[in-house]
């Protein structure tokens, strides 16, 4: 539920749609000297999520052009009242239009249970603004590429609209490296999440932990910062301090479905932020990979792997052994050493082509590290399957040392709870969607 007030200048006209919370009093002044436009309004029904789009003829001028903003906007709001914040339209958009061209200034207020489909998390302790929220990717202020802190010092994530949906999910049993753990199934899924855009890097360990995890992690060199995690830790991310997180810190205590250590990779995020962020289930993980499509490879494409011997694909379209993972000498290929750059190894999360959600990297780089037990075939629900007690987990995709038949959305490969070259991870959160499961 949401609540849009649109305020007009010029010619455009104002109107109001009803729903709860609710935004209203909305006014905008435009200062004499620097082209900045101050937007008040009240605020009923808090806590609320607020954004801000400009359109102009009904149509938005683009996010990329409502970026520097600053006050209460693209944030949580916690209280009812008078509220403002300002748009600096000479630096953002087009200052020879500002009073001759009509515009719309279009203020929504969200609740937290349906909201905006774009969260980022800043990392870092004691920020200012710990959570942001954005109606869609083009509103990232520099550009979700072109703005290398959102690889290192936030977390970007997207919402995935599931909730009521039906999902044939595994694959056939004609799939090239078929596993009956993996075999088709139709999964009922009751609520939307957030899931990461990009796989955890080394910069964002760094920001989190106040240290590098250099020790167990391949490719710490050069372009550290932009590569993803190498060797995942269950215990690190969950169960234990996030110095520690060897095999031995292993803590039934903090395992799924109760809440994460205070001092984890997860519990540190969470104390930051007030955000709760998890492994994927299995089925989380499958259906933003495809994403929602029957076919089971690539992002909805099957992927050819006639060639059962190295299971090489020519069109496989990430990272892959065959694709930058490894090295060629024009006979055999070979594992990279780790000071090479991300033309071999892993490459710069986000190097590769997004699929149809905007997610990255789900086919390749590293395999990821998910929720679910190996003992346990993935459940016809949108949650995770977990043995207490048990040593292997699921990893999913394929790697910088992997190959194409391990990219087939269904598949999945026994993977250690602890210390792994090939794998590491991506978060999503339910928060909002739904109260945290924790026991």
């Amino acid at each position: 539920m949401k609540k849009i007030f649109v305020i007009g200048f010029g010619l455009a006209a104002a109107w109001a749609a009803s729903a709860d919370p609710t935004v209203s009093g909305v006014s905008a002044a435009l200062s004499a000297n620097d082209n900045v436009y101050t937007v008040s309004y009240t605020l009923a029904g808090a806590p609320a999520i607020v954004t801000v789009d400009v359109k102009t003829n009904g149509v938005s001028i683009g996010g990329e052009h409502i970026v520097t903003l600053a006050g209460d906007v693209n944030a949580p709001i916690a209280t009812d009242g008078a509220k403002s914040f300002t748009w600096d339209v000479g630096r953002d958009w087009d200052s020879a239009a500002i009073g001759t061209i009509p515009v719309d200034i279009v203020v929504t207020a969200w609740t937290k249970a349906s909201p905006p489909d774009v969260m980022v998390l800043d990392l870092f302790a004691n920020s200012p603004a710990p959570v942001k929220y954005y109606e869609n990717e083009s509103f990232l202020p520099g550009g979700l590429l072109a703005n290398t802190d959102y690889r290192v010092n936030k977390l970007v994530m997207k919402r995935c609209h599931v909730a009521g949906d039906t999902f044939t999910l595994g694959v056939p049993s004609t799939t090239p490296g078929y596993e009956a753990r993996n075999k088709e199934r139709s999964v009922k899924f009751d609520h939307d999440f957030y899931m990461a855009v990009f796989e955890f890097t080394q910069g964002q360990w760094e920001v989190v932990a106040g240290k590098r995890k250099i020790g167990d992690c391949r490719f710490k060199v050069q372009d550290w910062q932009l590569r993803p995690c190498t060797h995942a830790f269950f215990p690190a991310c969950r169960e234990s301090d996030i110095a520690k997180g060897t095999a031995d810190d292993a803590n039934a205590a903090y395992r799924y479905p109760h809440q994460p250590h205070e001092t984890s990779l997860f519990g540190i995020i969470h104390s930051r932020s007030g955000v709760w962020v998890d492994f994927p289930s299995e089925n989380q993980w499958e259906v933003a990979m495809r994403p929602g499509h029957t076919a089971y490879g690539w992002y909805g494409v099957p992927i050819n792997v006639n060639n059962t011997t190295d299971y090489k694909d020519e069109n496989f379209p990430e990272r892959y052994k065959y694709n930058g993972g490894n090295l060629f000498n024009g006979s055999a290929y070979s594992e990279p050493s780790n000071d090479y750059d991300a033309n071999f190894g892993t490459a710069k999360v986000g190097s590769y082509k997004p699929n149809q959600w905007g997610f990255y990297d789900f086919c390749g780089n590293v395999c990821e590290l998910i929720m679910d037990s190996w003992a346990n075939p993935p459940s016809s629900t949108e949650e995770p399957k977990m043995v207490d007690g048990s040593t292997q987990t699921v990893v999913k995709g394929t790697s910088w040392n992997g190959t194409a038949k391990q990219g087939p959305a269904g598949h999945g490969i026994q993977g250690f709870v602890t210390n792994n070259k090939h794998a590491g991870w991506r978060v999503v959160s339910n928060d909002g969607f739904r109260d945290p499961l924790w026991k």
